[in-house]
């Protein structure tokens, strides 16, 4: 009776640690896969410390002509085409701490259409402060893609400029083709203005 009792018992605890194992396996691999995959589609990471490419042009760090302030915050512009040629698509978001008026170092991503050959992907920033509606411009670099990548992950830091307000922050391809960011990066305080 004992040994008929105990058999069960050793069947259950045996099928319980084969799940748990495989589950613990599944896990692994699924973690393996995306470490891999993000691997190979994120590199090479660019670090472009305000520093663009010798053989493109300089991008002007300025503001806009005196911009007027108006009672509350002003709406996000739409600054152009979200995709355009072989960029698919841009995101940009904080890679460590944006202080308004300070640095602020970002991780831009640039979607593109796999190409036959390398080419060269640039980018650059324009910031809206939404308390002025100015719009201050932010130099990028450049990156040489390999032909089959589909996204181009780098990064870049910036000098924010001083608001009482938010600060919208665009990064925009420069060639091959321009592209923005079709949903940019806010911060400051929105009630500020």
């Amino acid at each position: 009776m004992f040994g008929e009792d105990r058999e069960p018992v050793l069947a259950g605890r045996t099928r319980f640690i084969a799940g748990a194992l495989a589950l613990l396996l599944i896990f692994a691999l699924g973690a393996g896969g995306v470490w891999a995959a993000r691997g190979l589609l994120a590199q090479p990471t660019s670090t472009a410390v305000n520093s663009p490419s010798p053989n493109q042009p300089t991008p002007s760090a300025g503001s806009s002509p005196a911009p007027t302030r108006s009672p509350g915050a002003a709406a996000l512009p739409n600054l152009g085409p979200a995709a355009a040629g072989i960029i698919t698509g841009v995101d940009v978001k904080p890679d460590g701490a944006c202080d308004v008026g300070g640095s602020c170092r970002l991780q831009v991503d640039i979607h593109v259409t796999p190409q036959p050959a390398d080419h060269d992907v640039s980018w650059a920033f324009k910031i809206f402060n939404r308390c002025t509606s100015g719009l201050t411009d932010a130099p990028g670099s450049t990156f040489t893609a390999k032909g089959p990548w589909n996204l181009l992950s780098v990064s870049s830091s910036i000098t924010l400029p001083a608001s009482r307000g938010q600060l919208a922050v665009y990064a925009v391809t420069t060639s091959p083709s321009t592209a923005y960011t079709a949903s940019p990066l806010l911060l400051g305080n929105l009630a500020g203005c």
